[in-house]
């Protein structure tokens, strides 16, 4: 009796363990609202851009003009030149000379300020905070509602990005110029400072700020959402006994 029941016995354990195998499998498969997403990259990044806009909103209360760091600092060294030279002029110059360099202070200090206020005015307005107090208005859950918060942060990346990109190189020509102006115009160590000022006035070009990086990082995740891979490589085929050419491809999700 044993015999015969034996092969069921098995076959009703192999039936048990492919259920198991199955449901196991068919957790990991990608739900059929995960595949129609895959139109909108914007709801698959991670983070996604309004995820993003709530943190660099909160980053700019509490770090405020320090996130334009190279364009204040800038700005605060081409004033301090205007302010250094003016109240140490050099002796030997001459009065003509002495009232061309109060002229280039006044308008060095003018640079300065105007930079700095601009700086003040670009923190304080909170592009990001105006624009995720918006999204955080749209109270539909459905998927357009979703699709547009993340366009409507993205833009709000973009405009960020394009103005702080549009300053750059006028803060940099404007505060090299004003500076360099009041080079060897001073007496002792005030000297250096239009110098170090002319240093400074590069910084935009050499650091750059997260408002600018961050629609280049939003984009990049983007991308890595789909990408595809291919080359080109050399299989050896045994039945031609010689190295045929193939095609690759791999597609990431």
């Amino acid at each position: 009796m044993l015999k015969k029941t034996t092969p069921i016995i098995l076959l009703f354990i192999l039936l048990l363990t492919n259920l198991k195998s199955f449901a196991e499998t068919e957790d990991s498969l990608p739900k059929l609202e995960d595949l129609k997403a895959l139109d909108y990259p914007e709801l698959q990044v991670v983070p996604r851009a309004s995820e993003r806009l709530a943190m660099e909103s909160a980053a700019v209360k509490d770090q405020g003009v320090m996130l334009l760091f190279p364009y204040l600092t800038s700005s605060v060294m081409t004033l301090a030149s205007g302010l250094a030279v003016s109240a140490n002029l050099r002796e030997d110059l001459s009065l003509d000379q002495k009232d061309d360099v109060r002229t280039s202070s006044k308008l060095a200090m003018g640079v300065g300020g105007t930079g700095l206020g601009l700086i003040y005015w670009f923190t304080y307005s909170d592009n990001y905070g105006t624009a995720l107090s918006q999204i955080r208005g749209l109270k539909n859950k459905d998927r357009r509602t979703e699709l547009l918060k993340e366009r409507l942060s993205e833009e709000a990346f973009e405009r960020s990005a394009n103005m702080i990109s549009q300053w750059k190189w006028v803060f940099v020509a404007a505060n090299f110029i004003a500076s360099a102006q009041l080079t060897g115009k001073s007496t002792g160590d005030n000297n250096i400072i239009p110098s170090l000022s002319m240093m400074a006035s590069l910084l935009p070009l050499v650091i750059t700020t997260g408002y600018e990086t961050n629609i280049i990082k939003q984009q990049e995740y983007k991308r890595r959402i789909y990408v595809p891979l291919t080359w080109f490589d050399y299989q050896y085929d045994t039945t031609q006994a010689s190295l045929q050419p193939r095609l690759n491809a791999v597609w990431t999700f």
